[in-house]
């Protein structure tokens, strides 16, 4: 009997997780569409908004929520040359807060990875630094070799930003980047896989994870940049689960893009 029940609990999640797809799918059309009419992005806080509206009509709102946030990020694929950084931020801030706004403070920070003190992730993030540029140059020479290095368009692309973007891809993006993709998407992926084993629920959903993050950065227009920020995201995975604190990578990932701005000016 167990064994029955734990069948029908896998294609219930299942189910569940098709059905949210599905509904998705739908809604990303909608946004998309008024997107292309108005041509105004802003429309995409239609998400959110469905969000705060829906507490008064549906029971199952973790299922809704799973609805709504890959809605935005089907939307976030389609549109992210457009999309302001800004509201960027607002997003993934507002989805994890929102998903565990009933947990005390405390527990919120848990929740979302925050654990040790801040001398210690400084201690492991210098620690894990190095291998993550060693990985960095061996993705480069990699590239050179079949002649995929094409990491001049990011370079074009990031010197015509105003000053107070760099600011932001240093001190904002790495933060809100890390929580998001890193703990709270991974961790939402697993609770909704839960027909797999562990293991496997966590492999794919931080490599599905990783996937979103690298596709959030093809506004690039370099095939380098996709397969970079592919396995430097997986990488900056591991430190988070090795040291149990998100903190250590949002650290590394403000040095290297601090480092990276840094070199690409010295360059031109």
């Amino acid at each position: 009997m167990p064994a029955v029940n734990a069948v029908t609990m896998k294609k219930e999640v299942r189910n569940r997780l098709i059905t949210s797809l599905i509904i998705s799918s739908l809604i990303s059309i909608l946004v998309i569409f008024l997107i292309s009419s108005f041509q105004n992005f802003n429309f995409i806080l239609i998400v959110p908004l469905i969000v705060l509206i829906s507490e008064f009509f549906f029971r199952n709102k973790q299922d809704l929520f799973v609805t709504l946030l890959i809605s935005f990020l089907f939307i976030l694929l389609n549109y992210f040359f457009m999309f302001s950084p800004f509201i960027l931020s607002f997003l993934m801030l507002f989805i994890p807060l929102y998903y565990f706004k009933e947990v005390s403070s405390d527990d919120l920070l848990k929740s979302l990875g925050f654990n040790g003190s801040i001398k210690r992730a400084i201690v492991y993030s210098i620690i894990s630094i190095f291998p993550l540029f060693l990985l960095y140059i061996l993705l480069a020479v990699l590239a050179f070799m079949l002649n995929l290095n094409d990491s001049h368009n990011v370079v074009n692309k990031v010197l015509d930003l105003p000053l107070y973007l760099m600011f932001y891809a240093v001190l904002v993006a790495p933060f809100v980047e890390e929580m998001f993709f890193r703990s709270f998407l991974v961790r939402l992926f697993m609770d909704k896989t839960k027909f797999l084993s562990q293991l496997n629920s966590e492999i794919f959903s931080s490599l599905l994870a990783t996937l979103l993050f690298s596709l959030a950065h093809f506004s690039y227009g370099s095939i380098f940049e996709l397969i970079g920020t592919f396995f430097m995201g997986y990488a900056l995975y591991v430190t988070y689960r090795v040291s149990g604190d998100i903190k250590v990578p949002i650290i590394i990932h403000m040095i290297i893009n601090f480092v990276s701005l840094i070199a690409m000016h010295m360059v031109v």
